[in-house]
């Protein structure tokens, strides 16, 4: 262990150190919230740790956002290649009227 450290840059040490302590205040974090809460969903009733609820929201939101985000990228890379398409297209035009003067 002593021979990783050491090999570790000092950017690389404060990272880790900064990383290990987020993930303990994460887990304090989950210990001190795992009282069980009641959720009212449209189809009934469910008994849930409120860390396992936070969980589950902020999956579901990077989930929501990572779809609808794939959409708007999608649009964008077909706007893109239709752009470059036509660019080529002038480019083209460009050098075969330069030739021919």
């Amino acid at each position: 262990m002593k021979d990783f450290w050491k090999s570790l840059t000092t950017f690389q040490k404060v990272k880790f150190v900064f990383s290990a302590t987020i993930g303990l205040m994460v887990i304090l974090f989950a210990i001190l919230n795992w009282k069980q809460t009641e959720v009212h969903l449209l189809f009934g009733k469910v008994s849930l740790p409120k860390t396992i609820l936070i969980v589950l929201s902020i999956a579901g939101g990077f989930g929501w956002a990572t779809l609808f985000g794939m959409r708007r990228s999608r649009k964008k890379d077909k706007q893109i290649t239709i752009l470059e398409t036509k660019l080529q297209t002038l480019s083209k035009k460009t050098a075969s009227i330069e030739e021919k003067q």
